[in-house]
């Protein structure tokens, strides 16, 4: 065999096949000599830390050597090999999930910058772990993409309220905490804070609460639930704070709402 890897890839438990994600993380060293040819089927950004080849993606011939990124994009024909005596040594990282044309690099070849560095050594750690939080697969799917976007690119998706909802929904039906979604992602409260007024223009607090009541009148609509067990599932601590803010949403306490056939039967 002309080379060594090694691939990992923990577990993401829960991950619909849409969402947006890093699947895998590879360490890859050649011994000389290594050909490969293939039609890729998802994305794999290779990031090269030495020696010198060619790769050809549809006929098009790039150059890689040390400091070079390189994108694999699925449905596209690839032949690639090193130099001899310039064996390569790069990290992949594999991504899945929808992902828009105009966030991607006009050019497969593109240089590693230092955040892309970054990306890779966190995404190296975590991927060594048992298993990968679903939000954390996300969290990193979309840094690699946001890292690879073209300067002029506009984004079409507001990616971290799409990853933020997907928690919320997933995390065994509670609503989570800001200092749990935070966990999750990887980040303190503060960077929370401000990545989700950059995204949306607003803040985090009024987004959660709206999610918040959300699961509150599905709860109170199809359910027999008490009223301080849905607070509880709805992230409130506090069943009176839940009521209180409840009826200045909709004038009227929870049990009454619930009362005024606003529910189906159950």
């Amino acid at each position: 065999m002309s080379f060594r890897t090694e691939h990992l890839t923990p577990p993401i438990a829960d991950a619909p096949d849409d969402l947006l994600r890093l699947t895998s993380v590879g360490l890859f060293q050649s011994l000389g000599s290594f050909r490969w040819e293939m039609v890729a089927w998802r994305f794999a950004l290779h990031c090269f830390h030495e020696g010198h080849g060619v790769f050809i993606e549809d006929g098009q011939t790039y150059l890689i050597g040390p400091g070079d990124c390189f994108l694999q994009q699925p449905g596209r024909h690839y032949r690639y090999y090193d130099q001899p005596g310039e064996p390569w040594r790069y990290d992949f990282l594999t991504l899945e999930g929808r992902v828009l044309p105009e966030w991607l690099p006009a050019s497969s070849r593109f240089p590693a910058t230092p955040d892309i560095w970054n990306l890779v050594a966190e995404a190296t750690r975590t991927f060594r772990k048992d298993a990968v939080p679903i939000a954390r697969a996300a969290r990193l799917g979309w840094t690699m993409i946001e890292l690879m976007r073209p300067p002029d690119a506009v984004p079409g998706v507001p990616d971290l309220v799409e990853t933020l909802t997907s928690i919320a929904e997933r995390r065994d039906d509670v609503v989570p905490t800001v200092g749990q979604i935070a966990r999750d992602l990887g980040m303190d409260r503060t960077t929370l804070y401000r990545r989700f007024r950059e995204a949306t223009g607003g803040p985090l607090k009024p987004w959660l609460d709206k999610l918040r009541m959300a699961r509150a009148e599905e709860l109170l609509r199809h359910s027999n639930a008490p009223i301080r067990e849905i607070a509880a599932i709805c992230g409130f601590r506090d069943p009176m704070y839940f009521s209180r803010a409840f009826r200045t949403r909709h004038g009227v306490p929870p049990g009454q709402w619930r009362k005024t056939g606003t529910r189906p039967d159950i």
